[in-house]
């Protein structure tokens, strides 16, 4: 190893990256790159033994010390470092050398640094939105230090307030304080837009980015949390407090791991929570004498001038005026939201016109009510005299935006709130104007900016819409733009990432422009349109609860006008894909599905036609019904001819290749494959994920498969490798787990098992973690094979038959016919004899009437193998053997003509017929020409050995 490099030289640069250990920063072209505090210390260790292969074990050693960590999770690091370099887009950084650990081979060079230079905070990892610290904020200090103590020592802490006093800001500020606390796992969950209680743990859900596919989403988000160090931030929890507290809570008890912070008018008031209630900002007492630099040592004095100095740079203040600040911070009793809005009225009437205002127009405070008022009716108060100094239309356009529920753009706001196409220019000039009296704020996002209603502001408007405006005319026009935006916005974004956020921010304002659309004031006509395109979004979004919801709704209000049209189409089209996910592979799944395709047919619309042919397809896999399956990818490809389009034709040969390689056809299951994965435009994520997994990935597992079977075992691994890799690198739950369950065989067959068994810790930890409980059997059945192959036969026969128990119930049949192949051997290896013969008959019995017949091959041979351990049944034997090498021949399976040729070669040593295993075994033997080492080629070898 190098020697470690010195805070002297502790910047390096290699393409265009520039790696500063001190400050823990790393730039491309002088550009932060966000990495996570792991991934950094990763790419320190790497860099710093540069050209040095270093072992997994130093590396977890060196960025985890103690930390008990599997590879796995190394592998996972690695693969998102690499992502974050762009490794492998024509320049490699990192490279994985087998069986010993990693290598940084980039070339590189050092450097001192060129002066001190101030600290920076580790960044958030992309992905969390955690809003941005603000800059500034105003004595607040000593509340982020208690709340960040007690959120590490109690786990769970409320911030608790009146609206406008600054608790979000709080809150986001301990956040960022305790980011490098949860490298890459700090996650923010605004409910403000969330106006059913019962969506409450769909946002959450989402906001996490977790793979539900189960009807207990809650169980699911605790699998997904249970073991991750990781803090949430619950904001905004009063109008859905119950339902936040009952999640809330349900995680505090079962994820020990995950604090907890939330903020909320009032204590949630469940188990382990801690509250810190949010006091109003010190100001000055009446009466007391103060210069202008006595009064700035009050937090609210000092938030009011630097407010007043952002509103107006040549704004001064002098000993004279700070009397009258402080009495102006007094009498909106030191709120954060209220002293905001009067110090930008400075401009306008100066300080003490300001107080002359403030109160005159509070007067019902101090002269009316002589009960003590609360601190929301004094920011009411404020907010009623902030809404009478704008002129009407502004008042107007104010109210109509509160209809947004979260953020909104300039097109929006004019959409939703311009009376008619003359005021579509002035629209801009509103919202320039209420930005700069703080109604409206303001950020950048992306390329463009971002408009939101504070929080109380909004409360507030809407108020004043439904007294002084007709709110269904409002509403009307939000749930048309939303419409609108929804048909058009899925063209515009190349980024799925990109277009994951953009979509993201509509969740609010699409759930309420449904709820008004099919309430007794909306629009029916509306709400079809409207709820057609929005569950295209929710299905986007994996929210499949609410894609059925909505769906299945439409569909029941629909009258005879919209039966048989394109809207009934793709709204029964996404039911039935949401129902397979949600419900399961039950019969109600595939007539929900036939039912819109009999609708695609007779519209003739080719691409719903194959997008439900491809749902048919996987729910016929998914149900064993291989022979239905290949029929439907059949389908597909016919379809695709009439598509001028070279995705659906990939995507037909992705699902021909999965059907020809199970139906035993390996020919044109590899020339499909082939063609698959040659195309580039199957690569494009918007179109990979289209079905529940990436379709591209699914092709190369394939092909790992196929290049086995046909005696090229060290690139089967090779690719089969490289599949899991890929998976991982989509960072897509359901892609991951079909990686490892179709490539782990690989390594079983070549005779890998610790690499067998890696794969499956991986695969059972991931779906555990994803609530995925249709894998629950998978995982269960390749234990038992790899029991069965290590020698621990009576634990490999119980665990293959929970697996069989457990996917049968689920109806996930996929893997049957494998696990029930492996039982027969274990049970046969425990001496149960009868059961095995009767296990394996039963599977072949099966094969032929459902197509799966890849497997037929390997059956036969377990057959001949049980007979030949039964008296006077070797001429059975040999027949059952001799058949599985024909089959074994003529599907071009070289590998598992291999296997049943040792077969037949062992029971003729046995049976005093060892002159006839060298010309029977040596030809399939010559056939092969890499994979030397695998399990299979090494007993041909040996026997072949002993005939001679």
């Amino acid at each position: 190893m190098h020697e470690t490099v010195t805070a002297s030289r502790e910047i390096f640069a290699f393409g265009p990256y520039r790696l500063n250990v001190t400050e823990k920063l790393l730039e491309r072209d002088g550009a932060p790159v966000l990495l996570g505090s792991r991934a950094f210390d990763l790419l320190v260790a790497l860099v710093e033994d540069a050209g040095v292969v270093v072992t997994k074990r130093d590396l977890i050693a060196r960025v985890w010390g103690t930390t008990a960590i599997e590879e796995v999770g190394l592998r996972v690091h690695i693969a998102n470092l690499r992502k974050a370099l762009g490794d492998g887009n024509g320049v490699r950084y990192i490279i994985n050398v087998a069986g010993r650990g990693y290598c940084f081979v980039a070339p590189l060079s050092q450097s001192k640094p060129s002066a001190p230079s101030t600290p920076r905070r580790t960044a958030i990892e992309p992905g969390r939105r955690l809003p941005p610290q603000l800059i500034g904020m105003v004595g607040r200090e000593g509340s982020v230090r208690r709340i960040s103590q007690e959120v590490q020592a109690h786990r769970f802490v409320t911030i608790i307030g009146p609206g406008g006093i600054g608790k979000t800001a709080v809150a986001v500020s301990v956040s960022h304080a305790l980011s490098e606390e949860f490298p890459g796992a700090v996650y923010f969950v605004d409910l403000a837009s969330v106006i059913d209680p019962g969506l409450v743990l769909g946002t959450l859900v989402s906001a996490l980015g977790v793979a539900i596919q189960s009807g207990d989403p809650l169980s699911g988000l605790l699998a997904f949390l249970r073991d991750r160090h990781a803090l949430l931030l619950l904001d905004n929890c009063e109008h859905v407090i119950d339902a936040a507290a009952s999640v809330a809570e349900a995680i505090f008890k079962e994820a020990s791991e995950v604090c907890i912070i939330a903020t909320s008018r009032e204590p949630l008031r469940v188990e382990g929570e801690r509250v810190h209630r949010l006091l109003p900002l010190a100001c000055p007492s009446a009466g007391a004498e103060l210069t202008i630099t006595d009064a700035l040592q009050f937090p609210a004095v000092r938030l009011f001038v630097e407010r007043a100095l952002a509103a107006d740079s040549s704004f001064s203040v002098t000993d004279t005026d700070a009397p009258t600040v402080s009495l102006i911070c007094r009498m909106l009793d030191g709120i954060a939201l209220a002293i905001e809005l009067a110090a930008a009225k400075v401009i306008t009437y100066g300080v003490e016109g300001l107080a002359d205002l403030i109160d005159d127009r509070l007067g019902l405070l101090t002269n009316g009510k002589r009960t003590a008022p609360s601190r929301h009716q004094t920011l009411q108060s404020l907010l009623d005299w902030s809404y009478d100094l704008l002129p009407s239309f502004e008042q107007r356009v104010l109210c109509r935006l509160s209809r947004f529920s979260a953020r909104f753009t300039l097109n929006a706001a004019r959409a939703v709130a311009a009376e008619n196409d003359a005021n579509l220019p002035s629209i801009a000039s509103v919202l320039s104007n209420l930005v700069s009296k703080s109604l409206v704020s303001s950020e950048v996002v992306g390329k463009g900016i971002r408009y939101r209603l504070l929080d109380t502001m909004r409360e507030y408007a809407s108020v004043k819409l439904r007294a002084n405006d007709d709110p269904n005319i409002v509403a009307r026009r939000h749930a048309l733009y939303l419409s609108e935006l929804l048909e058009n916005e899925p063209n515009a974004p190349n980024s799925q990432d990109e277009r994951w956020l953009i979509l993201s921010e509509y969740l609010g304002d699409v759930r309420a422009a449904l709820e008004w659309s099919f309430s007794e004031h909306g629009d029916i006509s509306i709400a079809m349109v409207l709820a057609r395109r929005a569950v295209r979004l929710f299905h986007e979004l994996s929210l499949l609860s609410e894609c059925n919801r909505w769906a299945e709704r439409a569909i029941s209000l629909m009258g005879d006008e919209d039966r048989g049209t394109v809207s009934e189409m793709e709204l029964q089209a996404a039911r039935a894909h949401a129902l397979m996910f949600t419900e399961g592979n039950f019969e109600e799944v595939r007539l929900a599905f036939m039912n819109a395709l009999v609708l695609a047919e007779r519209l003739n619309d080719a691409r719903y036609e194959m997008r439900l042919n491809a749902g048919l397809h996987m729910f016929s896999l998914r149900t064993s019904d291989f022979h239905g399956a290949h029929r439907y990818a059949q389908r597909c490809a016919s379809i695709a001819e009439r598509i001028p389009d070279r995705v659906a034709t990939d995507i037909a040969n992705a699902m021909l290749s999965v059907s020809c390689h199970l139906s035993g056809d390996q020919a044109n299951a590899q020339r499909h494959c082939k063609a698959a994965l040659s195309s580039p435009a199957l690569h494009h994520r918007s179109h990979a994920i289209h079905f529940g997994f990436d379709l591209a990935n699914r092709a190369r597992i394939c092909l790992s498969r196929e290049l086995w079977l046909c005696g090229f075992l060290d690139q089967a691994a090779t690719v089969a490798k490289a599949s899991i890799r890929e998976a991982a690198e989509l960072e897509h739950p359901v892609t991951l787990c079909i990686a490892l369950i179709w490539t782990t065989p690989v390594f079983l067959w070549v005779g890998n098992l610790d690499a067998a068994e890696e794969n499956i810790e991986w695969f059972v930890q991931h779906s555990e973690r994803h609530n995925l409980a249709a894998y629950r059997g998978v995982g269960l059945g390749l234990k038992g094979e790899l029991a069965i192959r290590r020698g621990d036969v009576d634990r490999g026969v119980r665990l293959l038959g929970e697996s069989l128990s457990s996917s049968h119930a689920g109806r996930y049949n996929m893997t049957t016919t494998v696990f029930a192949s492996a039982l027969a051997e274990g049970l046969a290896l425990s001496g149960r004899t009868a059961e095995a013969l009767h296990t394996v008959e039963l599977q072949i019995s099966q094969i032929r009437e459902k197509g799966n017949l890849l497997y037929m091959p390997d059956l036969l041979r377990i057959k001949g193998d049980i007979r030949g351990r039964l008296p006077s049944q070797e001429s059975h034997a040999e027949r059952a053997l001799l058949q599985a090498m024909d089959l074994a021949r003529r599907q071009q399976a070289l590998s598992f003509g291999l296997r049943s040729a040792n077969s037949l070669a062992r029971l003729y040593r046995r049976t005093g017929r060892s002159a006839e295993i060298a010309p029977l075994l040596k030809p399939i033997y010559d056939g092969f020409t890499e994979g030397f080492s695998s399990v299979d080629l090494v007993q041909a070898k040996q026997l072949l050995r002993e005939c001679r």
